[in-house]
């Protein structure tokens, strides 16, 4: 693998080591990770109370060149996510679960990490409707 994959695999890893680390903090229980169905993947899955289910977009930048990393999180990766949801949902079973999908933008700038949260940051019904050009 070339040294600059390396480097953004590494740097998605620890991202996402962080977003869990905070999840947990929180209070969430992670119940999946690097969920993988038809061309998109969920970073992480976490239960919050008896019903609460949480999908979490994990993006990271190295350094501050964008306003944030969250911005990356386009509506085509939003269905993206929510078509893997919805593949977790049914091969899980799982039914009447009250779900949101979160973002955790991390920003890797030398020796200070930043880390925005960002809850109930889209929805199915948002992202389903095709967009309008004016």
């Amino acid at each position: 693998m070339p040294p600059v994959r390396d480097h953004r695999v590494a740097m998605g890893r620890r991202a996402e080591a962080l977003a869990e680390e905070r999840l947990r903090r929180a209070g969430f229980r992670i119940v999946d990770r690097n969920f993988h169905a038809r061309r998109a993947e969920l970073d992480l899955v976490a239960t919050i109370g008896r019903r609460g289910l949480v999908f979490v977009e994990v993006r990271s930048l190295s350094g501050r060149y964008l306003a944030s990393p969250a911005i990356t999180v386009t509506p085509a990766k939003q269905r993206r996510v929510i078509t893997a949801a919805r593949a977790w949902l049914a091969h899980r079973g799982m039914r009447n679960w009250d779900v949101r999908f979160d973002v955790i933008a991390v920003v890797f700038g030398g020796q200070e990490v930043e880390v925005e949260w960002i809850e109930d940051a889209f929805r199915p019904e948002d992202v389903s409707r095709k967009p309008r050009y004016f």
